[in-house]
């Protein structure tokens, strides 16, 4: 399973008009997402920007969003909400809703698992941080000043 998350900004004036039309999706699109492997996807609103997750569990999800922009229902559906959308300026160019880098992820057991791209996953998996987290700790922490004894 692979997690992603997205972000787009909504225009102001249109964000009623947005939530108007997430109100009642239409089950053809909500089939498409299913067909395409798409699992938990919802999209969150803060300010101006929208916030999009879903876990794909397929094996190539290149072609299944590719399938996906194929349905005719689908390109419908985007044809209602795209007047509504406009892509953040970390967007690359040609992509609409921009792709996030997954930085850290909570397990059911509570333990933080750092991003697969991190070169140091296994050791924060195993609680370790960082040379360069340990250096910041220690930069961080009050000092501790030793008792002296003054002669009189």
């Amino acid at each position: 399973m692979k997690r992603v998350a997205q972000v787009i900004r909504v225009r102001p004036e249109q964000l009623e008009m947005y939530r108007e039309l997430h109100r009642d999706v239409p089950r053809p699109v909500l089939d498409t997402l299913r067909d395409c492997h798409i699992r938990n996807y919802s999209i969150h609103l803060l300010g101006d920007l929208l916030f999009g997750y879903f876990e794909y569990h397929g094996d190539d999800l290149a072609a299944d969003t590719a399938r996906m922009a194929a349905d005719e229902a689908t390109q419908a559906w985007w044809r209602l909400t795209a007047p509504c959308q406009q892509p953040v300026e970390e967007a690359a160019p040609g992509e609409w809703w921009a792709s996030m880098e997954q930085v850290s992820s909570c397990r059911e057991t509570g333990r933080t698992v750092a991003s697969p791209r991190s070169r140091l996953a296994h050791a924060q998996h195993r609680g370790e941080p960082s040379p360069g987290i340990r250096a910041s700790w220690a930069a961080a922490r009050p000092r501790r000043r030793r008792a002296t004894l003054s002669p009189r």
